[in-house]
């Protein structure tokens, strides 16, 4: 959904996975990466960061937790650097 350009449509699924963290934390986690992108294509910059830091705070794995981080590091560096 999220590559047709069907944002709103692929949101509430993400979410309903991200809230299955307990469950199926990996795949939880990648749903809230893949929030975090929305977020940053909406530029709600905050709402991002917060699901980064959640998901570095959950350690799922080494790569999420790699992407995450990048992710923030990128937040931190502000406008033009991302």
């Amino acid at each position: 959904l999220q590559r047709q350009g069907q944002l709103d449509e692929a949101r509430p699924l993400l979410e309903a996975l991200w809230a299955r963290s307990e469950e199926a934390p990996t795949q939880a986690a990648e749903a809230g990466l893949k929030l975090a992108d929305l977020a940053l294509q909406r530029s709600d910059d905050a709402a991002a960061r917060a699901l980064l830091q959640r998901l570095v705070e959950l350690e799922v794995s080494n790569s999420i937790d790699r992407a995450a981080r990048i992710r923030l590091a990128a937040l931190d560096a502000g406008p033009g650097q991302k």
